[in-house]
């Protein structure tokens, strides 16, 4: 059986995998990103080039996210903390 602190110590974990992602987004796929999109015209190549960015992070994305949102769920319900859904979140997910 987990202890609090292992439970405090998976949120922690589990947040700081995120940012490290994100870090690494602004890091790597960022500068590609901003070089494509900085030419003056965009062709074909360049459009498959950022899908395939897009679809690169959303897939390591959403394992990290899953991850997190678990150890959030067990950190929050063992502290009485109440979570609750974005209001927005639907109208963010229909951005493409």
């Amino acid at each position: 059986m987990k202890t609090s602190n292992d439970e405090q110590v998976g949120f922690k974990n589990a947040s700081l995998e995120l940012f490290r992602f994100y870090k690494d987004i602004l890091a790597n796929e960022s500068k590609e990103l901003i070089t494509i999109l900085g030419k003056d015209s965009v062709n074909e190549f360049d459009m498959g080039r950022i899908t395939a960015i897009e679809n690169s992070i959303s897939l390591r994305e959403a394992k990290l996210d899953s991850v997190f949102e678990k150890a959030q769920e067990v950190f929050a319900k063992k502290h009485g903390v109440m979570l609750l859904t974005n209001p927005l979140q639907s109208e963010i997910d229909s951005i493409k």
